[in-house]
């Protein structure tokens, strides 16, 4: 019997579709694994946020009742200490994380959330000295 192919150079077709096969396939596993990190990077990072909010907030409710105001929330009237500007600075976040809402009392951050941006299913409330991971919420009358 004659060896047809002794000197046999480089892959044959079935060879190489074999392979390509079994890498789509890891590929896809590991496409389904990276997203579960990358949703938990993201609940990271807005947890992040939201307490450099809440130190933020705190700092400027802290200049505001030592001037003798006492703002309930950010950017209300005659309130020149906490407005959302400054706790955005301060805070030093992107402009795309959106801050819904703010409330004090007696000088005390009360309230905080915080969301990665508008339509982010990724946001994270403060109360009572808790961090929770929420839902979207809404006020009363919207």
């Amino acid at each position: 019997m004659r060896r047809i192919r002794e000197n046999r150079k480089g892959f044959t077709l079935v060879e190489m579709v074999v392979v390509m096969v079994i890498i789509a396939i890891l590929a896809t596993l590991m496409i389904g694994a990276l997203n579960g990190y990358i949703d938990k990077a993201k609940e990271k990072m807005a947890l992040s946020y939201c307490r450099s909010v809440v130190v933020a907030a705190q700092t400027q409710l802290s200049e505001a009742y030592a001037a003798g105001q006492t703002p309930t929330t950010l950017d209300g009237p005659n309130n020149t200490y906490f407005t959302t500007a400054k706790v955005r600075e301060l805070a030093a976040i992107p402009d795309d994380v959106y801050i819904e809402a703010v409330e004090a009392r007696d000088g005390k951050v009360e309230f905080v959330c915080v969301r990665l941006s508008e339509d982010s299913d990724f946001l994270y409330t403060y109360e009572d000295g808790v961090f929770t991971k929420g839902e979207r919420f809404s006020f009363e009358g919207n």
